[in-house]
């Protein structure tokens, strides 16, 4: 027998009714510690498997991630992501590092498992098989754009000041021919009936930067490059006049001296030609993908220019719309010596006017050491992380273990070169082993605390207290292990009962040895470099998440690329 609906409504309201009454009421405190005890258990979770919060100490990653000590920006981190997939190349990955694995790093992912990789004209080149030609790694539009506007090679305050004593500062300006209109941030170069072209100075291309914190804080940047820097931008906005032929943008590759990258917009009335050339070589808008051969600028109207050449492809925007896109091959190899990059921008005939002149840069990755002119060989199920910042970055260019072995046991323990810690306050070490120290008013070591206490920091974050003469140092070349490779990390923990005297740098090392090697009154006497071994990859289990976005502070509040 069918029931009605208004019969099933009050059976409903009955029972529900009845099963509340029979319920046992909670207490304030219950109640609360219930919601308190489910918060924590999903904060939890959410911080395992999902995100995290992390806080950066270090320079390695700037101008993208500004990082000081006691910490600098504040970014989350999406663990979740990689749970169902592997980091694809230039993310910015948080992992746990190999030599100190209680330490998370910030770098960005430039070697994927199982390839070789090198670093030329400060890019990124690769292949897969022995004898193959490497070819360039390049990121894609969207980050090289990113990157370029975090690296600006006139500072950004400085191009909102434009004037003839500005444009002196940075260029080589004939001076009859350039002037500053009565236009407060306006430049008017009068070309003639010639061709005009104002030329960065030497060594403008890598200034220092600057900590966006602190306007005093300079880091070291790029200042030391002795290479020619190769992948550029110019911005300009500029109205040329009637009778200009073009207005003409030029990129010099220090890597390529004699490849210029030309670019050439026609104006209204000029009888130019709107054209791009990579050295001899006439780039069409057609063979480029582009239109550039249709772009005519109108003499008297402002408009947008901009000319970039980023991991070996050019581009061309007019008024924010890309009229040409040109990949071509650069090979891999040294650069040439005692050449410079240089950009250049002017007038062929006529006058115009410029009220924003831009430059702007790419990370430019270079070697820690000689051999690493050699390929990278990147393990399977390894992967190989670069900072933003490579003059000034702890990466897995110059990451090194050292390696001692306890005389009793004979057990080996391996270590970071330099006593990394997870602590904002723990000192970088010259050597590890080291002594405790006490330090000065203005931070300087001026005594050891204990010289009869030795100390080790292993790649677990152990500090091992070590007697006078209970421990070796180790040769870790005589191991027969290739320099760079994660299988040194497989040392630690074993026993070396019988070792060989090749295996032992120092035996038994007492005060007096440790003293006069590792003295941390007399910094910077790097003992066990020789010792040590360079390593290079990241276990892909090693890898935590990838790096999202600032959170902290809101000035920099954004998305990571």
């Amino acid at each position: 027998m069918d029931m009605s609906d208004e019969p099933r409504k009050s059976l409903f309201r009955f029972r529900k009714k009845k099963d509340t009454q029979d319920l046992p009421k909670r207490g304030f405190w219950r109640g609360n510690l219930e919601a308190f005890t489910v918060a924590i258990v999903m904060a939890l979770v959410i911080k395992t498997y999902a995100f995290e919060a992390f806080q950066v100490p270090t320079e390695s990653m700037e101008p993208t991630i500004i990082g000081r000590t006691p910490g600098g920006d504040r970014i989350i981190v999406n663990k979740f992501k990689y749970q169902f997939s592997d980091p694809e190349r230039y993310q910015v990955v948080v992992f746990r590092y190999p030599l100190a694995r209680m330490v998370n790093y910030v770098k960005r992912l430039v070697g994927i498992s199982g390839e070789r990789l090198r670093i030329g004209h400060g890019d990124i080149y690769t292949t897969r098989e022995e004898g193959d030609t490497f070819k360039i790694a390049r990121k894609d539009r969207e980050l090289c754009s990113t990157i370029f506007g975090e690296n600006p090679v006139i500072p950004e305050k400085a191009t909102e000041k434009i004037s003839g004593a500005w444009v002196r500062e940075w260029f080589h300006v004939p001076t009859s021919r350039v002037k500053i209109s009565g236009k407060k941030g306006l430049v008017t170069m009068d070309a003639g009936n010639a061709e005009l072209l104002l030329a960065t100075k030497p060594g403008r291309l890598v200034p220092e930067r600057r900590d966006r914190y602190a306007d005093t804080r300079s880091s070291t940047g790029d200042r030391d490059v002795k290479e020619p820097l190769s992948d550029l931008r110019i911005d300009l906005t500029v109205t040329p006049s009637s009778g200009v032929k073009s207005v003409t943008l030029i990129l010099q590759d220090g890597t390529q001296p004699n490849m210029p990258m030309r670019l050439d917009l026609a104006v209204s009335g000029g009888g130019g030609e709107s054209t791009l050339t990579h050295g001899p070589q006439t780039v069409s808008g057609g063979d480029a993908g582009g239109r550039l051969n249709d772009v005519t600028l109108k003499a008297g109207e402002e408009v947008d220019v901009r000319l970039e050449n980023c991991d070996d492809r050019i581009l061309v925007v007019v008024d924010g719309d890309e009229v040409l896109s040109y990949e071509y091959i650069q090979h891999w190899g040294d650069p040439p010596q005692g050449t410079d990059s240089q950009v250049k921008f002017g007038f062929v005939s006529g006058q115009g006017e410029i009220s924003h002149i831009a430059i702007y840069r790419d990370i430019h990755y270079t070697v820690f050491e000689p051999t690493q002119k050699e390929a990278f060989d990147v393990p399977e199920g390894h992967y190989l992380f670069f900072g933003d910042n490579p003059e000034n970055s702890l990466d897995a260019r110059g990451w090194r273990v050292v390696g001692i072995r306890l005389r009793e046991g004979g057990k080996i323990l391996l270590g970071d070169m330099e006593a990394v810690s997870d602590s904002f306050e723990w000192p970088r070490r010259d050597n590890n082993p080291y002594f405790e120290i006490e330090n000065g008013p203005q931070g300087n070591a001026i005594s050891i605390v204990n010289p009869s206490t030795h100390h080790f920091l292993d790649i677990f974050g152990n500090e091992w207290d070590l007697e006078s003469g209970s421990y070796d140092i180790l040769d870790l070349a005589a191991f027969g292990i290739d320099e760079g490779s994660a299988g040194i990390l497989e040392l630690h923990g074993t026993d070396l009962d019988d070792p060989t005297p090749e295996h032992l740098a120092m035996e038994g090392v007492t005060t007096a040895m440790l003293k006069a090697r590792a003295d941390p009154l007399h910094p910077n006497q790097r003992a066990f470099r020789a010792y040590s071994r360079l390593m290079h990859y990241v276990p892909r289990d090693n890898i935590m998440g990838q790096a999202n976005m600032i959170f902290w502070p809101p000035s920099r509040w954004g998305v990571i690329r």
